[in-house]
């Protein structure tokens, strides 16, 4: 039976292991969509697709906005971009600043009527790029990330089942957190290596909070095994109390014994007197 539920318990881990890398995986990709990290990097690569179109319509804008309030971009990337003309007399870099910001803020916020793997099917080119790291994509992988996170309690409750030393779960599980959040540490500049073919340049944008997530782990997998340290310390201090209680309960005894005669023999004595 022993061998049988420890042999279980070796499974268990393995599948919780597993279902850790999966979910650091998840969560990595959730943190790197957020928008505040995408506007910096789809900023870079919005700036050099508008900077020629904008060059070419900067005197159309300027001649615009001597009779005009607004100037509306009709092709190109900033298309459907709404420019103040207090913004298109400041010059071509408050232009190119304005409209950069708001084709990222537009394309990130954006609603694509189609679930995440077949809005793959259906989008091709740039849109389906601008959906990979949309709003839409970060929920998506969410989503995912509380799945594991609900299969990684059930887990966490089958292996303290067949743990044979309760003490000894949070510090399993904490090892297990802490090892599982390793691969995290470098897998950024891991990526940009095979970032360097064109065809994945944008791959360690997906991959670049992953820093943030082997510190999460750490973290958590630390006070875990803080948390088992402090529960056996907790024991065998326990342990030594009960000790010394039992040591002083015997010896209390004992003098009780030996009292006793002592008692026998003054009563006797009053009783001859």
């Amino acid at each position: 039976m022993g061998i049988i539920r420890g042999g279980l318990f070796i499974v268990v881990c393995v599948l919780f292991f597993v279902t850790l890398l999966a979910s650091n995986s998840f969560l990595t990709i959730e943190r790197s969509l957020d928008y505040n990290v995408i506007k910096s990097e789809l900023t870079n690569v919005s700036t050099d697709l508008a900077k020629d179109d904008i060059s070419d319509s900067l005197i159309n804008i300027q001649n615009s906005c001597l009779n005009n309030s607004e100037f509306i971009f009709e092709d190109g990337e900033a298309q459907d971009v709404v420019l103040p003309c207090d913004v298109a007399l400041q010059g071509k870099d408050a232009i190119i600043t304005y409209t950069v910001d708001k084709i990222v803020e537009k394309n990130y916020y954006q609603i694509y009527d189609c679930d995440y793997w077949d809005c793959f099917k259906k989008l091709e080119g740039n849109d389906k790029l601008l959906f990979s790291v949309s709003q839409q994509a970060k929920d998506y992988w969410a989503g995912k990330f509380y799945f594991s996170l609900f299969i990684l309690l059930i887990l966490a409750g089958v292996m303290f089942l067949f743990i044979e030393n309760k003490l000894n779960f949070p510090i399993v599980a904490g090892a297990l957190v802490v090892v599982a959040s390793l691969p995290f540490t470098k897998l950024e500049a891991v990526i940009g290596i095979f970032a360097k073919i064109e065809i994945l340049q944008y791959l360690t944008i997906f991959f670049s909070k992953s820093s943030s997530v082997f510190l999460t782990g750490l973290v958590i997998g630390l006070i875990l095994i803080g948390i088992g340290v402090v529960s056996r310390f907790f024991k065998i201090g326990f342990q030594i109390q009960d000790f010394f209680e039992k040591f002083r309960s015997k010896k209390n005894s004992s003098e009780n014994i030996e009292e006793e005669p002592l008692k026998k023999k003054t009563k006797s004595k009053s009783k001859k007197n």
